[in-house]
């Protein structure tokens, strides 16, 4: 780890937190529903393949069709025909809890923002068997070529646009706003990965993009609308200053109450959450959610902002 990461956390957190980021994370999936006529097929085709393999799993409390990995490599997963075949998604626990905070309704038009390489959106579109309507945006080319590549594979419908998505009309509405921001990454570090890219010039980079976007969202996103704003950053630059700043400056939003779904999540013996009381941001206790790295679970934030009808 390099000086300016290990000295962020330590100033942010404390000494002792370090030791989360030496772990080798284990790998998981979930199931795509757009590949089966009904749930119940989805779960029984990979749970039987599982068993014939003697690929030991657990599911954690709140999903049952995602599945965390015990005995091998997800390389060897990924030979198999549920793979190939669109069946099931690589992705990791975190990424896939902000999608499930929130009460999706049919037929509404909702906008990824920063969409590559689709996990979020083609995870919205297996829940909603694509009774949703997604409109994935991606700037960078190679990027765009993956989201394409994952949509199509997992038979996901949805329009796509390849640019940056701060230069999106400004007379463009959406019901809902998916922004997984540009950020550190500091969340995703383990023993394997080398955190010398993150630099207070990368996180001043990141945050001025942060904001644009969030000031972008705020604009195209409909009275009574929704953001769920998301990074896999733990500096809290990138996150509660974000969202305080923005909300300070910005009367027409408010934080949705997350406690029901924090309950819900705290259940699994493998998730540790962020622990809001007795900081500065104890009012977001209930509010915003920070899931702490671990062997399991990526670090990762996530909130859901409501915009208020004028």
């Amino acid at each position: 780890m390099n000086e300016f990461f290990k000295e962020k956390i330590k100033s942010e957190y404390d000494e002792d937190f370090l030791k989360k980021f030496d772990v080798n994370r284990k790998s998981s999936f979930r199931i795509n529903f757009n590949a089966f006529d009904d749930v119940d097929e989805g779960l029984k085709e990979v749970n039987t393949y599982l068993i014939d393999n003697n690929i030991k799993y657990i599911n954690p409390s709140w999903s049952n069709f995602t599945y965390i990995i015990e005995n091998i490599y997800e390389n060897i997963i990924k030979e198999s025909l549920l793979y190939k075949e669109g069946k099931i998604y690589f992705q990791n626990l975190s990424t896939i809890l902000p999608i499930l905070s929130y009460d999706f309704k049919e037929n509404t038009n909702i906008l990824d923002m920063c969409s590559a390489p689709g996990g979020k959106a083609t995870l919205l579109s297996s829940i909603m068997k694509n009774k949703i309507n997604l409109t994935l945006v991606e700037f960078k080319k190679s990027r765009y070529e993956k989201l394409l590549y994952n949509i199509d594979l997992q038979k996901t419908k949805a329009i796509t646009i390849n640019q940056d998505a701060r230069n999106l009309d400004k007379f463009l509405k959406f019901d809902g706003i998916l922004l997984d921001a540009p950020c550190t990454g500091s969340g995703t570090i383990d023993r394997n990965l080398d955190s010398s890219y993150i630099t207070k010039e990368l996180l001043n980079k990141v945050n001025k993009t942060q904001k644009s976007l969030l000031d972008k969202a705020s604009e195209i996103v409909s009275s009574n609308g929704f953001i769920i704003y998301m990074t896999c950053s733990l500096f809290n630059e990138e996150n509660e200053e974000i969202i305080n700043v923005f909300l300070s400056n910005n009367k027409n939003f408010k934080l949705l109450d997350l406690s029901i779904f924090k309950e819900k999540i705290i259940k699994d013996k493998f998730i540790e959450l962020y622990n809001y009381e007795n900081t500065k941001y104890n009012e977001c206790k209930n509010l915003m959610i920070k899931i702490l790295p671990n062997e399991y679970y990526e670090g990762f934030f996530f909130c859901i902002l409501e915009k208020i009808k004028c």
